[in-house]
């Protein structure tokens, strides 16, 4: 096993209660991806098994590429838009070179998989939920000035694809942090006292505003909208 994951899911459609849950425990194996699903309104575990997970992120029938399996763990961050889960997957050097959101559909607990443009090292993707159901991504390789977005669309016949929709300057280095509440959040660096400077970006006005300067590097903090957790009621949240 490569890779152990376990998250929290919104309940199925029959349980929406408001007060239903699932956990779900993605377990990454050589050739296979192996959903533990929790319900708590049935309380009990079941499994749900991918077989050729490299066939999926390869789009090749053979479940295993040489030595590349580890190129496909880990993928980025989770994240979480109109009832799916989504991981961007890289791989260079690869045979089977990757560059893929991999998609959890939480209705049927299938997984799908979308080619995305060529990713690197440094490209940061940030997963929101667009109009219309759809799913909008916002692309930027660390510490530049081009910002991209793209829409997953489909057009009726084929899978989903990947297009772009617009691409911003803007007019300084920046790394993307996340979004939350219609914001995107973009940390900058400077040569002075507080190194690690952060802007907020309203996606709707496209303005550019001051946030936060710091001593510290933010990479890697989750956001959120709203109250804190630790003074909010006690709810389930489902986009964690």
């Amino acid at each position: 096993m490569l890779g152990f994951e376990p998250f929290l899911a919104p309940p199925a459609a029959e349980d929406e209660d408001g007060m239903s849950f699932r956990v779900i425990c993605l377990a990454h194996c050589t050739t296979k991806l192996v959903l533990l699903i929790f319900s708590s309104s049935a309380g009990q575990w079941h499994a749900v098994t991918l077989e050729n997970r490299i066939g999926l992120l390869t789009g090749s029938d053979n479940p295993a590429p040489g030595n590349h399996q580890d190129l496909y763990w880990p993928p980025r961050m989770r994240q979480y838009a109109h009832r799916y889960f989504c991981w961007a997957f890289y791989a260079k050097g690869s045979m089977y070179p990757v560059s893929k959101l991999l998609m959890l559909d939480t209705r049927s607990m299938g997984f799908s998989a979308v080619d995305l443009p060529p990713l690197t090292d440094y490209t940061r993707v940030i997963i929101l939920e667009a109009e219309n159901g759809r799913i909008g991504m916002y692309m930027n390789e660390n510490l530049t000035a081009e910002l991209r977005y793209y829409v997953l669309q489909n057009d009726g016949v084929g899978a989903n694809q990947c297009m772009l929709e617009e691409t911003f300057n803007l007019n300084d280095r920046y790394m993307l942090m996340g979004v939350a509440g219609g914001y995107l959040l973009l940390q900058g660096l400077r040569q002075d006292q507080y190194p690690f400077y952060l802007f907020s970006l309203d996606l709707k006005t496209l303005q550019l505003e001051w946030f936060l300067a710091s001593r510290h590097n933010n990479k890697g903090a989750h956001m959120f909208a709203g109250f804190p957790p630790s003074l909010s009621p006690p709810t389930l949240q489902h986009d964690i």
